[in-house]
């Protein structure tokens, strides 16, 4: 009888002492804070997807976002004297343009050139398995390709 009598009393005593910091605690919200409660929001990081168009870039900066696993985004952002430069040097060559030159590199190394129109935009790509990719932005001379910004390198994995 008398372990019964301790684990009620001990019992008795953990109930009022938890009920006393519950209700201590009420006490020290601060008005403001009670206006949080009044509304049913999610805020979970799966419910919204941050659009990279958005992003701030810097000038002369050329930067690849990925958006999948197998989807990239390359930005790019010049200012305008690097745009004239750009011009310039693509118009003494045979080249009338920059060009955004697009490397990947898997069991050889591939590349493709994408005339810029614009000192500012974007090019979506789709990345193959088992490759790295980087981006570089750059002109023609003499058929050859002079890179002068180049991105991060960024892999899809198998």
């Amino acid at each position: 009888m008398i372990p019964v009598v301790f684990i009620l009393t001990v019992s008795l005593i953990l109930i009022a002492m938890l009920y006393w910091v519950l209700r201590s605690s009420e006490g020290q919200r601060r008005p403001g804070n009670n206006l949080r409660h009044d509304y049913q929001f999610e805020s979970a990081q799966e419910l919204f997807k941050y659009a990279p168009d958005e992003a701030y870039l810097g000038e002369d900066r050329v930067e690849l976002i990925r958006h999948d696993d197998d989807r990239v985004r390359a930005i790019w952002n010049l200012s305008e004297e690097k745009w004239r430069q750009f011009s310039e040097r693509a118009e003494n060559s045979k080249s009338r343009e920059p060009f955004l030159r697009i490397y990947q590199a898997g069991e050889l190394l591939h590349s493709m050139d994408v005339p810029l129109k614009q000192k500012n935009g974007h090019f979506d790509y789709e990345l193959s398995l088992a490759t790295a990719s980087y981006f570089t932005l750059g002109y023609k001379e003499n058929n050859r390709f002079c890179g002068v910004l180049t991105s991060r390198t960024v892999m899809r994995q198998c």
